[in-house]
């Protein structure tokens, strides 16, 4: 009974705590500024520390602080009007009233959203859009889903970005649904209402390809080099059709022993023999012949099985850009 009796206690405590902020948060609501100080003043807007707008309201020049006060009114006059609204009654929340009822609101939302897809599938379009797509500390306002995606560059992991045929390709879509994407973020919405659910799932697709990471390095490991691999198997990728090594872009990296190891997988102990009284230059260009009719390709770079993709992807085809 007694730990009942200081639950209530302190419940009603609480409730008078909220009635005096809400008290509080109304005088301060009251406090505006009349008419003829809007007239004169001016707001200042600009960026906090941490990217949020800051307004700052009531600033008045000093040559119209003066102009002001030449003309005020005398004590007492032009009072009485303002008095008057004083006592009129404002709706206002407590803070954990709001919170209450805007999770029962949440609530209802997620029941329904489960319960529709083709609106799921759009706000989680229009959630990761906006964060691909667009910059700004304000875009990610836009969207009520707690959603994130991560997506590294690729680029600073490579030697020769510019060579490679992937990362181009990758470029061209985004440019591609640069055309296709309203440039303002607060638009994005209705035009995902707009599209058909597959031009969403395309959308889909390009999104969450940008948060696939198989990079391992000396100070990075894949989250998962094996779910990598079974991506691979499953859109049938062929890596042969990415990457052919060559001496510049393979060979050359490799000691000496470690290209004759590879030539020895891809050809034969025998054929590979030779390449160990060779230089280094000579024993690369050696590879690089040796292998340019070969399917062969480094053990850190294959991907999966090159087979039929397991699902037919043949429908779903980025947009191409307008002429």
């Amino acid at each position: 009974m007694e730990l009942c009796d200081e639950t209530e206690e302190t419940e009603a405590e609480l409730n008078e705590l909220g009635e005096k902020i809400t008290a509080l948060e109304l005088i301060l609501e009251r406090e505006t500024y009349s008419p003829e100080d809007i007239e004169t003043a001016g707001v200042l807007i600009c960026l906090n520390h941490n990217g949020t707008l800051r307004i700052e309201r009531g600033l008045v020049k000093p040559e119209d602080c003066q102009a002001g006060e030449a003309g005020a009114e005398e004590p007492g006059e032009g009072n009485e009007a303002g008095s008057a609204g004083q006592g009129t009654p404002v709706l206002k929340h407590s803070a954990t009233l709001m919170e209450d009822l805007t999770a029962q609101k949440t609530a209802a939302l997620r029941l329904e959203l489960a319960n529709n897809p083709d609106v799921a599938l759009a706000s989680v379009v229009h959630c990761l859009l906006l964060k691909l797509l667009f910059t700004g500390y304000s875009v990610h306002e836009q969207s009520s889903l707690e959603l994130s995606i991560t997506h590294t560059d690729l680029a600073g992991s490579m030697k020769q970005p510019e060579k490679c045929t992937a990362l181009d390709e990758l470029e061209n879509l985004r440019e591609n649904y640069g055309h296709c994407v309203p440039g303002n973020p607060a638009d994005l919405w209705d035009w995902c209402i707009d599209q058909t659910r597959d031009q969403l799932m395309n959308l889909l697709a390009w999104a969450a390809s940008h948060s696939v990471n198989a990079v391992e390095g000396k100070f990075m490991r894949p989250k998962s080099a094996e779910h990598a691999n079974q991506i691979g198997a499953a859109v049938g990728i062929d890596m042969g059709s990415y990457f052919k090594p060559t001496a510049e872009n393979y060979f050359s990296h490799l000691q000496r022993s470690c290209i004759q190891a590879a030539v020895a997988e891809a050809c034969g102990d025998d054929f590979a023999d030779g390449i160990g009284s060779m230089k280094k230059a000579e024993g690369a260009a050696f590879a690089q012949n040796a292998l340019k009719d070969k399917d062969w390709l480094p053990e850190p770079i294959r991907c999966g099985n090159p087979t039929t993709p397991q699902h037919d992807d043949t429908y779903y085809r980025f947009p191409e850009a307008a002429e």
